[in-house]
């Protein structure tokens, strides 16, 4: 084969993008497990995946649109793989806050715990999106063109990936304290409820604000 020869490359280059996307789902679904067995919330779950996935059309439309790069080299798809860890890191920290706030307020309402819980959550996520994202926006005074979009697209990625976090996950976090108050038993809310452990202090925690919850009504 000629390797200078256009279609040869377009070959190669379609195997190449095929076996990255390849690549990416398999990311997504160890992803999606590891929130799923830390949540234990199908529903959390979804909404974090949504908000990882979310950041790409929006982080694309403020590179094409708003910043005007033109040049979208292949080395951009590697910002999966980085957005999807970062994504969950973010999932994992804003689940863990909600969770220590609602232990310390068992009988709290759920904007009380909300006010506990989301600003320490933001802020923690704040500091580790800020450091990754300053970093990889820092690598675009490399003189290297595919280097310098990849930096950029990365930065923005992570940026947004931060915004959607607060914009989806928390009211996500939100609606399930309160479906958790009221008792319910869907299994694409949670399934903690069935996994039989007897010294979750969540799962007493939720039984406090249920009692609590009847007492006001």
């Amino acid at each position: 084969y000629d390797t200078t020869d256009e279609d040869f490359y377009d070959f190669y280059s379609d195997a190449i993008v095929g076996r990255d996307m390849t690549l990416a789902i398999g990311s997504a679904g160890v992803t999606a497990l590891a929130m799923l067995v830390h949540t234990k919330s199908p529903f959390l779950t979804m909404m974090g995946l949504f908000q990882i996935i979310l950041s790409f059309p929006l982080a694309y439309f403020v590179y094409y649109f708003v910043g005007g790069v033109f040049f979208f080299p292949f080395l951009n798809f590697i910002g999966i793989f980085v957005v999807f860890a970062l994504g969950a890191d973010d999932v994992f920290v804003a689940v863990d806050k909600w969770k220590n706030a609602r232990n310390e307020l068992p009988s709290g309402t759920t904007e009380q715990v909300a006010a506990l819980a989301l600003p320490d959550a933001a802020y923690s996520m704040l500091l580790t999106s800020l450091t990754t994202a300053v970093a990889f926006f820092g690598t675009a005074i490399c003189p290297v063109g595919p280097i310098v979009c990849f930096a950029v697209f990365v930065g923005l990625l992570i940026t947004l990936d931060y915004l959607m976090n607060i914009l989806l996950v928390f009211p996500a976090l939100c609606l399930y304290d309160k479906w958790k108050i009221r008792g319910s038993r869907n299994m694409c809310v949670s399934f903690n409820w069935c996994c039989g452990k007897k010294d979750d202090t969540s799962k007493a925690s939720y039984e406090i604000a249920q009692r609590r919850s009847a007492e006001d009504a």
